[in-house]
């Protein structure tokens, strides 16, 4: 008890000490008067003030801390808005995408059936088949398609199209790499080498700039499509250049009376080179151009007699002797089948005949090969004109 007294006691002197108490005089007319303040009233007034300024700061950090939440929230809305529209501007890029890749596609697409149809002529019916397909191409998987899930299940089915597209490349590059084997069989028979044919086309040049596949319709499948391309383009020239092969039979109705090389002269009676076929006929049968060409030679030749001679270009030259009649002048071009003058007798001929001529690069060559394989050149002649005709849109 005596000891909480003194504690008491301790503690009220130090109050005292800190709080003591304090009289405030003041006159007012004349008379002089003082205002005591206790240390009670010391102690409950720092007791307010405390309390008021410990709500001031607890207020102040309130305001701060909720401002500090605004501040916060302002800027994740800020984020979030310009998440939206970074996420706005991938869906109009997703979208203009598509749009670009089904113009690319549709244009590739065009250009194929044009290709398979008019260039290669596989049959519509396989065309149609193939565009079927393509149709139902199965969509690959995008982690994206939460983005824009139409956009990207549209993106998705035009990938699975350029898959179908660059299996129906392959094909057509394969289907031209075999006509231009089969044309090359044809040409061999015929003792013309391909390579030199082509290689003697029109003049052509300009300076080297390669071709690039990696923009506009053919972007994607680059490789494959310069792999067409010169597949394609190669088997164009050759066809192109097998116009200038003699494909007609020179008169309608005939027979072979004497061949081609060394054989018996009918006027001397020793071996001789003969450097044509004679084909005997009916007097004034009409005699056809084999080919396109220019007329070089119109007029009565020596042993030829009445001969007509025309180069078609890429060293190839016809020759038609004996004939009773010539139809056209030097330096006029004709067509094939034009008639340019009549089965006759003229020259050095024992009968009505047609003296027929193939010469390659200034040589005679045996005629008959391009007699008898007539039907096959016509076949590469007619595609190379329907070509011509017909040209495939490059995209």
């Amino acid at each position: 008890m005596r000891k909480r007294e003194g504690l008491l006691r301790v503690w009220q002197a130090r109050i005292t000490r800190y709080f003591p108490e304090h009289q405030i005089y003041f006159r007012t007319n004349g008379n002089v008067r003082f205002l005591r303040i206790s240390t009670g009233a010391q102690i409950v007034g720092a007791s307010i003030a405390l309390v008021l300024t410990c709500s001031f700061l607890t207020a102040g950090a309130t305001v701060l801390f909720r401002q500090e939440q605004l501040e916060s929230k302002q800027a994740a809305i800020a984020l979030k808005e310009r998440e939206l529209a970074q996420l706005a501007g991938h869906v109009a890029a997703v979208k203009s995408d598509v749009s670009e890749v089904a113009q690319r596609i549709e244009k590739r697409q065009q250009f194929l059936n044009q290709l398979f149809l008019n260039r290669l002529q596989v049959s519509a019916r396989t065309a149609k088949r193939q565009n079927t397909d393509l149709a139902s191409a199965a969509p690959a998987p995008d982690e994206t398609a939460a983005l824009n899930p139409a956009a990207l299940e549209e993106m998705q089915l035009y990938r699975g199209l350029e898959s179908r597209q660059l299996a129906f490349v392959e094909t057509a590059t394969d289907a031209a790499d075999a006509r231009f084997r089969e044309t090359e069989a044809v040409l061999r028979r015929l003792g013309l080498n391909s390579s030199r044919l082509i290689g003697q086309s029109r003049a052509v040049g300009g300076p080297y700039v390669e071709a690039s596949f990696k923009q506009g319709a053919f972007a994607g499948l680059g490789t494959q499509f310069k792999d067409l391309f010169i597949a394609w383009n190669r088997l164009d020239l050759l066809e192109k250049a097998s116009l200038s092969i003699p494909s007609l039979h020179p008169v309608q109705r005939f027979t072979y009376s004497s061949g081609f090389g060394v054989r018996y002269d009918p006027f001397n009676g020793s071996a001789a080179m003969h450097t044509g076929v004679d084909l005997t006929g009916s007097h004034g049968a009409p005699i056809r151009a084999t080919a396109d060409g220019v007329v070089t030679r119109a007029a009565y030749w020596g042993a030829y007699g009445k001969v007509v001679e025309v180069d078609h270009g890429r060293g190839l030259v016809t020759r038609y002797g004996h004939m009773s009649k010539i139809n056209v002048r030097t330096g006029e071009r004709v067509k094939r089948g034009q008639v340019v003058g009549a089965m006759g007798n003229t020259g050095r001929s024992t009968g009505t005949h047609l003296h027929y001529e193939v010469r390659v690069d200034g040589r005679a060559v045996n005629p008959k090969p391009f007699l008898e394989a007539s039907a096959d050149v016509l076949e590469i002649q007619k595609r190379a004109i329907e070509q011509a005709r017909q040209p495939v849109g490059r995209g």
